[in-house]
């Protein structure tokens, strides 16, 4: 049990003769065990003996290539361990192979092709002992995992050849999980995310190879892959969420029923707010004012407060339940961090804690403790309160649009940007010169004549333009260095009057010097430096915020609908869910999402309703069908239509057509984009084609 001298010998890379001199003294040797159950032939697979020793081997046992040892091993499972300073011929690979040797899975389910995958297989072996067994390719080990999970967690070997053939031999692999519920695309998430930021890294390259090749197969718009999509790190996010496939797959997600319902309940929550707390807040300063003056007059409307309310409601329960889907992701440290949902969390509570402040305070009576006509009530915070609530609502309202429109979300990236851009010195620069221009106007106009007491007094006996003109200079006159930064700040847009500089030549040539370097130029280096910066944006990085916010709603809602995040809460209390692999029922698709015969049937419905009311007939004219065909176009234009789309407005999209849903929240992708650079006309024959392809698949 303890080896013996063949197994040694096979240990040390021992040379021919010497193997075949033991073998001719005891052949029985080659078919011992040893204490590990490996035989001679493991021995030299690990150690990486010549192919010689291991053909001399199997000769004389064939049946040691399907040996296994305790652990279920055999020793093709050893054959190309790192490490071992040597590369097999294809004649020893495929003498082992036609042995039976690639259809042996260990203890843990692993094949050969496991091991290779995991290890740095070449390529000429993948492809043998792709045709010997061609199910290996998928073939799950004991936790569930293909050789593709194992190629995309060991990013150190890159293997970028092995994951193109492991999905030109089967694309499904791309869709199977494990037990974890993991895609291959999880575990390359996982081991891209221990790569620095900084620094050249190889594994970065190897990491977007694998990416790229990975969505090229057009992996299934799965819960699980958009799920591992949101979980890549941000220099890997963006490089999937600008890829075509991954933009149709957001696309047809997008425009499905429930993200639509919450979408649409998104807008008419926050427009409701916008609304009724503007007018409450509107009617609550003036009611509060003229009360405290012992005039009392109508109080607020309660409608108002009751929308506000449910308005907040539904807002506490979207951020809710955007903090539990990235709970259930493992992610919660990005709702934290993200400066979306900073901003997002201050407009409620502002809303909430001021309509509770207008509440509280509504239906005051005369003989109420509260109500003193001598105190007068203090509006100046209240104005400054609701102020701040405005803007961080309309805050909302832009990050709402630019979730929802690319073109939108291109102008706002872009002004960002340029913002940015600006602030590293133009700004700086011209916030210098408009303090400079300012202190020299103040120093100008001190104690002269048109700024002293003497003059004012002559103030009934000036002429209009004289009167105008001292108030013109006032904010230098008096000084003020709020007024008079504003002054300035006005005359750089515009607004200015060069006569009030008359009999001051300090400040005319204080003007001249302004006008030329704020007014001409530095306004023509912001233009240069607005439009550089925003071909820069609109060109590399115009879709990458947009499609990674639609990205971010999209594995929410897959979440929220799975009901992943109750599994989450279930682990917490110990209740174990076991994985299963059933195989999906057949469904019918529209793009790459199921649809359901409710959805099916209303497409269907739509497609006819269209095409009887816009396709051309050649029927004669006042002809009786004619009449017929006329008169039911009008009634499907002006009366179905219309009623239609307000059912399903009022059902927030559940009740409208796919196509409908399409038309409203599907944006065009970057390939498109591209195309339509190219040529205006060029889109319309890319939908054309695309149009095509749909028809031939179903």
């Amino acid at each position: 049990r303890q080896g013996t001298p063949l197994h040694h010998v096979c240990q040390h890379n021992p040379p021919i003769d010497i193997v075949q001199m033991i073998i001719e003294l005891a052949d029985n040797t080659v078919s011992c065990l040893d204490q590990f159950g490996w035989l001679p032939l493991h021995y030299a697979c690990f150690h990486g003996a010549s192919d010689e020793v291991l053909e001399a081997l199997v000769a004389v046992f064939p049946a040691s290539v399907t040996t296994r040892d305790e652990k279920g091993r055999i020793p093709m499972h050893f054959l190309q361990m790192p490490g071992r300073g040597r590369t097999h011929s294809m004649e020893t690979w495929r003498t082992l192979s036609s042995l039976g040797a690639t259809g042996c899975s260990d203890a843990e389910g692993m094949l050969p092709m496991h091991y290779g995958c995991a290890m740095g297989i070449e390529t000429d072996v993948f492809i043998l002992l792709s045709e010997v067994n061609p199910e290996s390719v998928v073939a799950r080990d004991v936790h569930g995992r293909t050789p593709l999970h194992l190629v995309c967690a060991n990013l150190s070997r890159p293997t970028t050849t092995i994951v193109k053939l492991l999905i030109e031999a089967n694309p499904n692999v791309v869709n199977l999980t494990n037990k974890n519920n993991q895609l291959p695309l999880h575990l390359l998430s996982t081991q891209a995310s221990l790569i620095p930021e900084m620094g050249v890294d190889d594994r970065r390259e190897t990491a977007i190879t694998y990416l790229d090749q990975y969505l090229s197969a057009k992996p299934m718009a799965t819960a699980e892959f958009i799920t591992a999509l949101q979980s890549l790190p941000d220099w890997l996010t963006e490089r999937a969420v600008v890829n075509p496939i991954v933009q149709n797959i957001l696309n047809d997600k997008m425009s499905q029923r429930f993200p639509t319902f919450f979408k649409m309940g998104d807008f008419l929550s926050l427009l409701v707010v916008i609304v009724s707390f503007h007018k409450a807040a509107y009617n609550f300063i003036l009611i509060k004012s003229r009360t405290d003056r012992g005039v009392v007059i109508a109080t607020l409307d309660n409608w108002d407060l009751t929308l506000i309310s449910i308005g907040v409601v539904y807002f506490f329960f979207r951020e809710s339940t955007q903090a539990i889907s990235l709970w259930s992701l493992g992610l919660f440290g990005t709702y934290i961090t993200d400066l979306q949902n900073l901003v997002d969390n201050i407009a409620i509570w502002l809303v909430l804690l001021l309509t509770a402040y207008m509440y509280q305070y509504d239906k005051v009576e005369p003989d109420d403790v509260r109500f003193d006509t001598t105190v007068r009530f203090d509006t100046d915070w209240f104005r400054l309160a609701v102020v701040a609530t405005t803007f961080f609502l309309y805050i909302q309202m832009l990050s709402f649009l630019d979730s929802l429109l690319i073109d939108f979300a291109v102008f706002i990236s872009g002004v960002i940007y340029v913002v940015k851009q600006l602030a590293r010195g133009f700004l700086i620069v011209l916030l210098i010169f408009i303090v400079l221009t300012q202190q020299l106007f103040i120093t100008s106009f001190q104690e002269h004549k048109l700024c002293t007491d003497e003059y004012y007094e002559k103030d009934g006996l000036l002429s209009g333009d004289e009167t105008e003109r001292i108030d013109s200079l006032a904010p230098f006159c008096e000084p003020s260095w709020q007024k008079s930064f504003l002054k300035v700040f006005t005359m750089m847009l515009g607004e200015v009057d060069e006569s009030i500089f008359r009999d001051n030549v300090p400040a005319q040539i204080t003007f001249a010097a302004f006008m030329f370097v704020v007014v001409i130029l530095l306004s023509n280096v912001l233009i240069a430096i607005v439009t550089d910066s925003y071909g820069l944006i609109r060109n590399e990085q115009s879709a990458v915020v947009f499609w990674s916010s639609r990205l971010d709603f999209v594995a929410e809602m897959d979440v929220l609908q799975s009901f992943q995040w109750m599994g989450k809460l279930k682990s917490c209390l110990q209740i174990i869910k076991r994985p299963t692999y059933n195989a999906p029922a057949t469904i019918t698709y529209r793009g790459t999402v199921p649809m359901t015969k409710q959805e099916e049937l209303l497409a269907e419905w739509w497609d006819e309703l269209k095409q009887h009311a816009f396709e051309d007939r050649d029927d004669t004219l006042l002809s009786f069908s004619f009449l017929v065909v006329t008169f039911a176009r009008v009634l499907i234009i002006i009366i179905v239509f219309p009623i239609w789309l307000t059912i399903g407005l009022c059902t927030m999209g559940i009740l409208w057509p796919p196509q409908v849903r399409e038309y409203l929240l599907v944006q065009r992708t970057s390939e498109e984009d591209r195309i339509r650079d190219r040529s205006p006309a060029a889109i319309d024959v890319y939908k054309e084609i695309k149009e095509f392809e749909d028809e031939l698949k179903e």
